[in-house]
């Protein structure tokens, strides 16, 4: 006698990553006639922060059967650990923050069910929310007042500079100060010399003035140094800043193979490069490709250089990086937050998707 199963095709819209794809799926069978079980939920996003009340993300559940194929039109039931930071529509999976805290989003469909973790971050006050922000170096050159005004005029509030030569440096965060602007000063790294020297002679050149942060630049290439070596020499930068605040500048692609994404410096601020072009943070929460979201164990990242002097227009007549920054006065900008289940395994397997496309380019 012959069984027959499930002889309507659906045609669903399912969700990957924030594009829409069109899939055919013979529901009720597998490839033997026998019926399909659901046997694994995946809750996409993993991991998501919401900075004010009222804001929502669209979840996604993606069930998927015994050999990883998925199973759209499965009765999904979602659910909120915490309804004081996050409800969630329990038929469309759509979530709304209602208070700062964490919340873990559960996607349940029968027996099987998958996470998401949830973060609402609440800013208010001055200063608390990102800002926009330039670094500048020695190629920029002396900053002149109305250079600084035209800046102001345009939205920027917060100023980063190099440390490359000492003269100009403090020429930059004096005019940057006298326009009223926040600042802060990096350092880059050179990996053959002695690092605490450099980060010292750096702090000397910075110390008059109200900087905020000095960020250690970790980016230039890594040379005859192994992952474990440089991570000792950043060790070393940070253990010469003492009790000066620092952080981490670097990119995603540099530190995944040069520190073999070392997490050593996760309760460090961190400010990323990743020249998108745009001016939020949407790349390290809703990540597409591998070389976008989370890596070394931040969870949250405090600014983000969009676009480089190499490609951004000079601004006012000034060679410049632009940036989006929480600046030292924001209590939430710093923030590290440890990623659990659904979002560590995310990151675990970013990292390891990484590495395989760089052992491909070999």
């Amino acid at each position: 006698m012959n069984r027959v199963c499930g002889s309507t095709s659906v045609r669903r819209r399912i969700s990957v990553g924030l594009a829409a794809v069109a899939a055919f799926t013979w529901l009720g069978c597998d490839e033997d006639g026998g019926p399909r079980v659901p046997a694994r939920l995946i809750v996409f996003p993993y991991f998501v922060i919401l900075d004010e009340i009222g804001a929502t993300e669209q979840f996604t559940a993606h069930v998927q059967d015994e050999s990883g194929n998925l199973m759209p039109g499965v009765p999904v039931t979602w659910s909120s650990s915490n309804i004081a930071v996050a409800s969630v529509d329990s038929a469309t999976g759509l979530a709304t923050a209602w208070g700062p805290g964490i919340a873990t989003i559960t996607a349940a469909a029968g027996s099987i069910s998958g996470n998401a973790r949830l973060e609402v971050h609440i800013y208010s006050g001055p200063g608390r929310a990102p800002v926009f922000a330039v670094d500048v170096s020695h190629w920029s050159g002396y900053l002149s007042e109305g250079q600084v005004a035209c800046w102001w005029d345009l939205g920027v509030r917060h100023v980063v500079t190099g440390t490359q030569d000492p003269s100009i440096t403090v020429q930059q965060l004096g005019m940057a100060v006298n326009g009223g602007m926040t600042v802060d000063a990096y350092v880059v790294l050179e990996w053959d010399g002695e690092i605490a020297q450099q980060v010292g002679a750096a702090l000397s050149a910075v110390m008059p003035y109200p900087v905020q942060r000095l960020w250690l630049d970790a980016e230039r290439p890594a040379g005859v140094w192994s992952a474990y070596q440089l991570v000792g020499k950043i060790q070393d930068g940070v253990g010469a800043c003492g009790t000066f605040p620092c952080g981490i500048y670097t990119r995603k692609a540099w530190w995944l193979e040069s520190t073999d994404d070392s997490e050593e410096f996760a309760h460090l601020p961190l400010w990323y490069a990743y020249y998108n072009g745009q001016p939020n943070f949407e790349d390290w929460h809703h990540p597409l490709i591998w070389f976008e979201g989370p890596f070394g164990g931040w969870s949250y990242p405090t600014g983000k250089q969009y676009d480089s002097d190499q490609t951004a227009p000079d601004l006012c007549g000034v060679n410049v990086d632009y940036n989006i920054m929480y600046r030292a006065d924001n209590p939430y900008g710093g923030r590290v937050a440890v990623a659990v289940q659904d979002g560590q395994r995310y990151h675990e397997d970013t990292a390891r998707h990484a590495k395989a496309f760089a052992e491909d380019l070999r």
